[in-house]
Parts: structure tokens; sequence; C-alpha cells
């Protein structure tokens, strides 16, 4: 019994051994046959492209179209479909290719298409100097007043995010921003928060409940109830959606005598929240 044990234990060694050459073997000729294959073309890789670095003159230009049309100047070379986004990046192209900078180099700079390159140099052509020394601050707003003409529109297509707003309001009715997102029911407090709230609701695209995780974490009746509250100094401004921040901004602070009233007319405020 012994001797027939001992037996099978070396047979399956040796069958066991029998396997893994066989597989060694098998691997080597596989890798040679594909060695010998020519390199197709789909599994030749692009050349990396290493991203350009923006030097002062361009860095200025990237973040005043970003200012003029109130998005976020580093994520302006990415391609983000929000109006403002798109805007701000063929007036920071056009304003380059105005300074002499090369197509190549501006499409880099900003990922844009040679097409949309081109696109937004010709539309925005009529209203660039022609020398490329020119003053870059009345060079956006002439071309921000052209962009306005040609859209013949009052509707806002650039619209300011959420945080912008709140912190133009905060700013100018002398308050913290964090106590107008915190749980603080002051009057003073919770007056400014209406103004904010009721702003970025008739400014910006967002829904109720995405304006309360913007406001701290409220629900959207909440969110419902500020803006109801705020409707009549918003009222009270006479301005179109499409007016700068800083207007109304200033307006309501006019209207509600520095956030002391929430209701014009009366001169008396609520501070429910």
């Amino acid at each position: 019994m012994k001797r027939l044990a001992q037996k099978l234990r070396d047979e399956t060694v040796a069958r066991r051994e029998r396997f893994e050459r066989a597989g060694r073997r098998a691997e080597r000729a596989a890798a040679a046959r594909e060695d010998a294959k020519p390199p197709r073309q789909a599994d030749a890789k692009p050349p990396r492209q290493e991203p350009v670095p923006m030097g002062e003159a361009t860095r200025a230009i990237v973040e005043a179209c970003a200012a003029a049309f109130h998005v976020n100047a580093n994520l302006l070379p990415f391609d983000l479909d929000a109006a403002g986004y798109q805007e701000a990046r063929r007036l920071a192209a056009a304003l380059l290719v105005a300074r002499g900078v090369s197509n190549v180099k501006a499409f880099s700079l900003l990922r844009m298409s040679p097409a949309a390159l081109r696109e937004a140099v010709s539309f925005y052509q009529a209203a660039l100097p022609r020398s490329p020394d020119f003053e870059l601050a009345p060079a956006v707003l002439e071309a921000c007043a052209h962009w306005r003409r040609e859209k013949q529109s009052d509707v806002v297509a650039v619209r300011p995010n959420v945080r912008t707003i709140q912190t133009a309001v905060v700013n100018r009715f002398g308050v913290s921003l964090v106590d107008v997102l915190s749980s603080r029911r002051t009057a003073g407090i919770v007056r400014v928060r209406m103004l904010a709230v009721g702003l970025a609701k008739r400014l910006t695209l967002k829904s109720l409940p995405e304006l309360g995780m913007l406001f701290g974490g409220r629900d959207h009746t909440t969110m419902l109830h500020s803006a109801r509250k705020a409707e009549r100094a918003l009222d009270a401004c006479n301005l179109t959606p499409a007016a700068p921040l800083p207007d109304w901004v200033e307006a309501l602070h006019r209207v509600t005598g520095g956030g002391k009233t929430l209701n014009p007319t009366e001169g008396t405020g609520n501070a429910e929240s």
C-alpha cells in the first residue's frame, strides 16, 4: 500500500510539472507571435499635450473676462456648458488674438477648437481695438456692450452664481457671511438673509432645494418664505434681471434703509427665517 501511494504521488507531481512546462511554452509562443505583429494604427497613442502656462498678461485677460461674466477664472479653460463660461471664454480668445497671440496658442490656452476660436474672433472683431497695445478694462466693457447689442435681449444669459450674490450682499450690508449661513435669528441677520435668498432666486436658475443647500442646509419651504418676504423690496428696485449685480445690491440697500426693513412702504421688517 505504501508503494502504491508513493507511486500515485510521483505521478501527480510529474503530471503537474508537465502542465506547468506546457503552459510556459504556450506563453512564450504567444508573446513571440505578438511581438512579430506590426503595430496597429489604433494602438498608437497620441502625443500628450502639456498645459500651456499663462503669463501675467494672459492671466489678466482671463480674469477680466471672467469677472465681466461673473464666472470663476480658474475654471475658464475648461469646457463648461454654462452660458457665462462659454461667453467669457469666447471673449478671452478674441482679446488674446487682438493682443497678438497666435491662434494656436490661444485655443491651446482656452482649450477651444479652431472653428470656435475663429467664430469668437469674428463676432468680437468690430468691438475690439486695432492696436495690440489697448487698455484692457475699456476693451472688455466695449466688448460686453457689443455682446449685449448683438444678443438684443434682456433675458439673463449670464447669471452670477449664488456665492457671488451672497458675498456682494453681506459686504454691502455689513454683516458676516458666516452669520447669514448659520442658524442665527437676529433681526438684522434674518433680513439680510432673506434679501440674499430673494436676489439669488431672481437672478439664478437654482431651484428652492438647491438654494436651501447653499444657504446653510435649509429646507425649500424656508427658501420659499424668504423669497416671498423679499419680493416687495426687489420689485421696488425697478431693475431688470439683466442689470449688473452691484446695481441690484445698491438698490436693495437703498430701498431697505440699509437692511432695516423688508417693506419699503411701511418701514418695518419681519424677522422670521
